[in-house]
């Protein structure tokens, strides 16, 4: 499960730029940092990939059908940019989202999920069925939810420091995918310590 929240923290990410602007401003700085990653998603896909455990492959009818659903609605999310703040060395740019209330939907999900896989699991079901049983619930709630709308509103502050005449900063992190993808990851972390106390999604250190 962990390897699709961050497949869907790359789709926010690598979706997320838009517009021009300023070649040496924050704003811009910002913007060529996410189309590095999506000239490299393969790279972005690695610096967040839990080490702990392995999973098996996504290339299956179940998980091609959830990611072309993903992408469907990330695409319909709306965001603007606005108040970049400068200060010496330091500058900060807001991101106001209009998003799917990923979090509650996919918590909806896994409730469901957990209950299927116990019945599953007891009765000797191999891990990729257990895995593609996951993403036909969440292909199915998904669409659902993008039936109910762009329901969730969040705001992010990009944060950026100038370092030997550069703009710098790393934006890819929770609170980001977070507030583009509707709270997902909180709604995940939460669920998951209550499961077992262990699994968390967590994003590298600069």
């Amino acid at each position: 499960m962990k390897k699709i929240i961050t497949i869907m923290a790359v789709i926010a990410i690598l979706l997320s730029a838009s517009g021009c602007s300023n070649a040496n401003s924050p704003k811009a700085v910002v913007e060529r940092k996410i189309a590095e990653i999506k000239r490299d998603p393969l790279k972005a896909l690695g610096s967040l990939e839990p080490d702990e455990e392995k999973f098996s492959s996504i290339d299956s009818k179940e998980a091609k059908a959830l990611m072309a659903q993903l992408g469907k609605m990330i695409n319909k999310i709306k965001y603007t940019v606005s108040n970049e703040q400068i200060n010496g060395d330091s500058a900060t740019v807001d991101v106001h989202f209009t998003s799917y209330d990923f979090g509650t939907s996919f918590g909806e999900t896994l409730m469901s999920y957990f209950g299927q896989a116990l019945m599953m699991a007891f009765s000797g079901a191999s891990e990729e069925d257990m895995e593609k049983k996951l993403y036909e619930i969440w292909l199915s709630d998904l669409k659902k939810l993008e039936q109910q709308g762009l329901s969730k509103e969040s705001d992010y502050t990009v944060r950026l420091n100038k370092k030997d005449g550069q703009w710098e900063t790393d934006i890819i992190n929770e609170d980001f995918v977070n507030a583009f993808m509707g709270d997902i990851l909180s709604a995940f972390n939460k669920l998951s310590q209550s499961v077992d106390g262990n699994i968390e999604i967590n994003f590298p250190d600069d």
